[in-house]
């Protein structure tokens, strides 16, 4: 289990330059596995809910620490 979340964790922490590289197919493809909802407007995205699996991943809290507010992973 410890593997699993490790692994996860790089993941994550490389998420948005992996996306970079895919290609349009890839990203559409990952969308609609995470989103069951996005929506438009003037193409730019107006608001989105996430399928129930990845919903506690885009709904993380937040603490403030200092002055900083941080997101609790």
């Amino acid at each position: 289990m410890l593997e699993y979340v490790l692994s996860f964790s790089e993941l994550m922490k490389n998420a948005a330059a992996i996306y970079k590289t895919c290609t349009d197919m890839e990203k559409r493809k990952l969308a609609h596995l995470i989103f069951s909802e996005l929506i438009l407007v003037d193409g730019e995205l107006a608001s989105y809910k996430a399928k129930p699996a990845f919903e506690i991943l885009l709904n993380r809290p937040s603490v403030q620490i200092g002055s900083q507010v941080q997101t609790v992973l």
